[in-house]
């Protein structure tokens, strides 16, 4: 087994945001705007169709209501029953308009994310990523990654009510799914199972800088140093040590 390359890791991230800052914070830039704008829009789109729903629910509502009292005391309970079943349309065209804003922005989100990471894999040997990448995983790569997170979101919640540290112990394990994905194109079980399969013997160390790393990006008090800077350097830090377990599995 060999020595963990945590500093070789420090020294990558840092010489690729150096000698690509530019294109780095470009492609920063691009995924941030394209996050907000999407997000935006899909909210807006949402918001719009709710409020249509709602006008042409109950546009007539008011006025009939008023009218059938003014005629007929006992038509009334007939209104009423006719404003429940208006009420129940209303609330299920709601929730369904609500789920499908939600899986709407969760693919966005998620291919963005992808296409990011992606972008962020391209920095090796001098090649440098290409910012038309960010925007290449709107396809079944995200939703296999999709399933992949939802997995493993279950699998480290379980390991949590489990006494915590089998949680802990499978959110390492786990840590590698999203490139193993980008760089071996596998199915959402296959990339959480070479993510715990390279991750063997390597444990505690990758506790420690998870750990570490963790603490870095904690004392960084400013959201857009964060988002041009700290994370894409993580990332190369992770995309840095994957490759070496990766190559060290093979």
């Amino acid at each position: 087994m060999k020595k963990f390359p945590i500093k070789q890791a420090i020294e990558f991230a840092a010489k690729t945001m150096w000698d690509n800052i530019v294109t780095i914070l470009l492609g920063s830039l691009f995924w941030f705007a394209a996050l907000a704008v999407s997000t935006a829009g899909i909210v807006f789109i949402g918001g719009s169709i709710v409020s249509a729903i709602a006008y042409y629910t109950f546009r007539h509502t008011a006025t009939h209501t008023v009218l059938s009292a003014i005629q007929n005391f006992s038509n009334i309970q007939l209104v009423s029953t006719s404003l429940t079943l208006k009420h129940s349309l209303f609330i299920g065209l709601l929730v369904l308009s609500s789920i499908t804003v939600v899986l709407a922005l969760l693919f966005v989100f998620n291919a963005l994310r992808l296409g990011f990471d992606k972008f962020l894999m391209q920095f090796e040997d001098g090649h440098i990523g290409s910012i038309n990448t960010i925007f290449s995983c709107f396809s079944d790569i995200t939703i296999r990654y999709t399933i992949a997170a939802f997995l493993k979101i279950a699998a480290v919640f379980f390991g949590l009510l489990c006494l915590i540290v089998p949680g802990i112990y499978l959110w390492i394990k786990f840590r590698f799914y999203t490139f193993s994905m980008l760089d071996r194109n596998t199915g959402s079980v296959e990339s959480l199972q070479h993510s715990y399969r390279i991750t063997k013997g390597y444990f505690f160390i990758l506790f420690i800088t998870v750990l570490l790393m963790g603490l870095f990006s904690s004392l960084i008090n400013s959201a857009l140093i964060t988002i041009f800077i700290t994370a894409p350097f993580t990332k190369l830090i992770n995309i840095y040590l994957y490759r070496f377990l990766r190559d060290e599995n093979q």
